[in-house]
């Protein structure tokens, strides 16, 4: 596995009216494209945690090194007019079919009156081009949203938070109801590791060209509070899209307090050319992280994630990107998976 640290340069706003340049950042959805070899990241700043600042957002790369904004489109949408108290948008998903990018943002905001899924399309150059339509899956139940469409129709994957352990259900889009869901269920999934079950936070899931559905995953132990450490990023396996599997039987990427790639999140990956290649999203948790693992599901921990909310963005914690890459011995060099695209 290699694993490298990846600059970002993003045009971000926390409150609509001065901008300035952002190089924190969590939550990516990539694309890439053969024919322009280039990828088209979704992103969200994250300056300190600051949520003020986490707007739907579009960067480029061509080696997922350097991530750069292109002609100042971002963000794609303004803050909530709340964001001062809570109002934001976050886990952006981009998605390429019918010869068009995609986008799907969540969005928890009082003074909008929305607990949901925002959905617009993008152009080539990380433009909005469509007014924002509202869809009724609720955030608070239904993070770190991730789609795969075909011939026929679409389908949602999201976490919810709130059960224990975490859940996932799978939506069903059909086209003529596309964006807004038709059917939903329960998806199973098995991970043990260390003699402990973990559960999903979040998630990324893609399909191969042989059919074959892959998420990568990022869990902690089934207990832990919410998003709490330690966090690794796993790699499932599924037949169907309906009951994954641990594929390595170990993490993908592990929590290292050495190299303080230590709170795992939501990251994204693709499979071409015989290699697993992605972008890993993550924080430099520091000492109430390192706190919080020793009384993890206790009553500490979660005060300790209260601390997260209320002092993370002005005191330890920095979100950074990384890129990593891994050979792929499943299926080869023939194997790729369905966020690689010709346009």
């Amino acid at each position: 596995m290699n694993i490298e640290p990846a600059k970002i340069r993003v045009r971000c706003t926390g409150d609509g009216n001065t901008f300035k340049v952002c190089d924190q950042a969590v939550h990516p959805s990539i694309i890439y494209d053969t024919k322009r070899q280039l990828f088209t990241i979704g992103i969200t700043p994250y300056p300190f945690g600051d949520p003020r600042f986490e707007n739907p957002s579009v960067l480029f790369s061509r080696d997922l090194r350097l991530l750069l904004d292109h002609n100042s489109n971002n963000p794609l949408l303004p803050p909530p007019p709340d964001s001062a108290i809570g109002g934001h948008y976050a886990d952006p998903e981009i998605f390429y079919f019918n010869n068009k990018m995609h986008m799907l943002i969540g969005v928890t905001s009082k003074a909008l009156k929305m607990d949901g899924y925002l959905y617009f399309t993008i152009n080539a150059q990380g433009k909005r081009t469509s007014e924002p339509v509202f869809i009724d899956i609720p955030f608070s139940k239904n993070v770190s949203l991730s789609v795969i469409c075909g011939d026929r129709d679409c389908y949602y994957w999201t976490v919810n938070p709130g059960a224990k352990p975490f859940e996932i259900t799978l939506y069903r889009v059909t086209w003529d109801s596309f964006p807004h869901p038709s059917s939903r269920m329960k998806v199973k999934y098995e991970i043990t590791y260390n003699g402990e079950k973990w559960n999903v936070w979040h998630l990324s899931v893609r399909r191969t060209n042989s059919g074959k559905y892959y998420m990568l995953a990022a869990a902690n132990p089934v207990g832990s509070w919410n998003g709490s450490p330690p966090m690794h990023l796993f790699l499932l396996g599924s037949n169907d899209g309906s009951y994954f599997e641990d594929f390595y039987g170990k993490p993908l990427i592990a929590a290292d307090k050495v190299s303080r790639i230590w709170h795992l999140y939501r990251s994204d990956f693709m499979i071409l050319n015989g290699r697993i290649e992605g972008l890993v999203s993550y924080s430099n948790t520091g000492l109430l992280g390192v706190y919080a693992e020793k009384h993890r599901g206790s009553i500490v921990q979660k005060g300790v994630t209260y601390l997260y909310k209320r002092l993370g963005r002005y005191s330890y914690r920095e979100w950074f990107l990384a890129r990593f890459i891994a050979p792929w011995g499943d299926k080869g060099l023939s194997e790729k998976t369905n966020n690689v695209i010709n346009s």
